[in-house]
């Protein structure tokens, strides 16, 4: 069916649909990315089809549109035609190792690759994104003889053909003889009976508008994949340059992270413009504030003059750090190893508005901020979130333009010197990681300079069990309990000697008075087994707090 020949809808057999054309994955779509699951259902749901002689089975869809060099551009449906090529070269590969090289050449040729006249080599029945390719050609069609690239650099590809093979090869050797019957039941499957509807349009935005609503294999498009439509549906005459914006986004962020990290670019630069987005309510606020041509290019080439920046925020080894302060790298390694989030739209912002040095005290006083909620509270769900996001829109309007001013957005959020003291005094915390930079940084007197402490862990003085009752004499079973848990209760130790702490409480005591690091640099003692140690520590620990995490925080590093 045609529609003012602009749009072409057929089913075809899915097989049929790579021999009659050359197909071209476009660069900024996804890699290959089947998990074994979807590999099994696929296998699964074909075998029964093939078993009980099913006289149709529905693919799915497929849209295509028209690339640059003239093949037909896979706008959606590449996971479906990729795995169903790794079938029918998992096919070949059985003919050819059972010694029908003939049928083994010709399911190459009419298939996988055939040679061609104008390019002079033997061209791919369908062609993957740039980062696929090599490995496509290489280990499943066979077009090199020296493959490019190691199973380990792309392995959704290299362990969706291996499953393919190894239960191909099974499901032949079960028939005995008939095996050659079996395998051209396969492949009359594919060709004849397994089949999908095509969707053909002459331009490419229209095939991105199809695409948001045909998708339709179970699995819901990801909120990026929605966005990455919706934007470049928009483009219309300057498709080409949305599709490289969109490309090198994916690019920046894919250096150090997954693509299922876009989404989460998205969303924290949408917050960092717009003010705090939950990610369900990311692709109607951008759909609603989006609807031009000009608009959506000028997202898109926000979106990639930021990407770095983001990529950057995970990685504090990231280039982009070289020509900035040490204090920002090192900021974002503790906010990493931390796990705190919900600072990256200001971030982001502030990396596109604040000079360097501004840039390196702002990431440094967001540690101390994240602490601060962190003893006080506060810092978990989306208030944070959305006094930082608010924050953001601010530095991105250049109406906050120094540290001083931010903080001045977060008044509301931030815990005051006397509030971060007294909560500190009595914070019980559980969580390793947490002690360890805590006590690191008491220790060092800076919030940011830890490296040294590379070795060191924290030790609890009360302990958390008594599985030998020698702690009976000395401190009730309900207050030990809750004493091994306050941050006073802990001293900080090289590692080589976590495993010679003694248990009984005097031997302890001792080993502590020996070996605390803190008890040097804050002079904090180890002197009975009572409650009144960890308290008194805790009180000294919740004074130096309040100069190791101040509000604002100067260029020291």
């Amino acid at each position: 069916m045609q529609d003012g020949g602009q749009l072409d809808i057929s089913l075809r057999g899915v097989a049929h649909l790579l021999r009659d054309q050359s197909l071209e994955v476009p660069a900024f779509q996804r890699n290959y990315s089947w998990s074994r699951e979807q590999v099994d259902e696929y296998w699964f749901d074909l075998k029964a089809a093939l078993t009980t002689d099913q006289p149709f089975y529905f693919l799915g869809t497929v849209v295509l549109g028209r690339s640059a060099s003239g093949a037909a551009s896979v706008i959606d449906g590449q996971q479906r035609l990729a795995t169903t090529s790794m079938l029918l070269a998992a096919i070949r590969d059985v003919f050819r190792d059972r010694g029908d090289v003939r049928r083994a050449e010709t399911l190459q040729s009419l298939y996988l690759a055939a040679p061609s006249l104008l390019e002079n080599r033997t061209q791919p029945k369908l062609q993957l994104n740039a980062v696929d390719q090599a490995f496509f050609e290489a280990h499943i069609l066979r077009l090199r003889d020296t493959p490019a690239q190691d199973a380990e650099t792309r392995p959704a590809l290299a362990d969706a053909f291996a499953r393919l093979s190894a239960r191909l090869v099974d499901d032949v050797e079960g028939v005995g003889p008939k095996w050659e019957d079996r395998l051209l039941r396969w492949v009359e499957l594919l060709e004849k009976r397994t089949q999908v509807i095509a969707v053909s349009v002459t331009d490419d935005s229209d095939a991105f508008v199809i695409f948001e609503t045909l998708n339709d294999r179970g699995m819901e498009l990801s909120v990026s994949d929605l966005i990455k439509n919706y934007l470049l549906g928009l483009s219309r005459e300057e498709i080409a340059l949305a599709q490289e914006l969109w490309v090198s986004t994916s690019r920046a962020i894919e250096e150090t992270a997954t693509s299922k990290e876009i989404t989460s670019f998205i969303r924290q630069w949408w917050s960092s413009r717009q003010g705090a987005t939950r990610e369900r309510d990311l692709y109607k606020s951008l759909r609603s504030n989006v609807s031009a041509r000009d608009e959506a290019v000028s997202v898109l080439r926000e979106m990639a003059k930021s990407a770095p920046a983001y990529a950057a925020l995970l990685d504090p080894d990231h280039y982009l750090w070289a020509e900035l302060p040490a204090m920002a790298p090192r900021s974002v390694a503790v906010l990493l190893e931390l796990g705190f989030e919900q600072y990256r739209p200001l971030a982001i912002a502030a990396m596109r508005k604040f000079p360097g040095t501004d840039l390196g005290e702002l990431l440094a006083s967001i540690v101390n901020w994240s602490v601060r909620g962190l003893i006080v509270g506060g810092i978990g769900g989306g208030s944070a979130e959305r006094y930082y996001a608010e924050a953001a829109v601010r530095v991105s309007n250049e109406r906050a333009r120094t540290v001083e001013e931010v903080f001045r957005e977060l008044d509301g959020m931030v815990a005051s010197d006397r509030e971060f003291e007294a909560t500190f005094r009595e914070r019980r915390v559980l969580r390793i990681s947490y002690l360890r930079y805590l006590l690191r940084s008491l220790d060092s007197g800076e919030a940011i300079s830890t490296l040294r402490h590379g070795d060191s862990v924290p030790i609890g003085f009360f302990p958390r069990t008594d599985p030998n009752g020698v702690w009976g004499d000395f401190v009730a079973e309900d207050d030990r309990k809750q004493l091994s848990a306050r941050i006073g209760n802990y001293g900080l130790f090289p590692a080589h000697l976590s495993a010679k702490v003694p248990s009984a409480p005097l031997e302890r005591l001792a080993f502590f008075e020996a070996h605390d690091e803190l008890r040097s640099s804050l002079g904090l003692t180890w002197d009975q087994v009572t409650p009144d140690v960890v308290a008194s520590r805790q009180a000294q620990m919740a004074e130096a707090a309040v100069t190791v995490w101040p509000t604002i925080q100067k260029n020291t590093v």
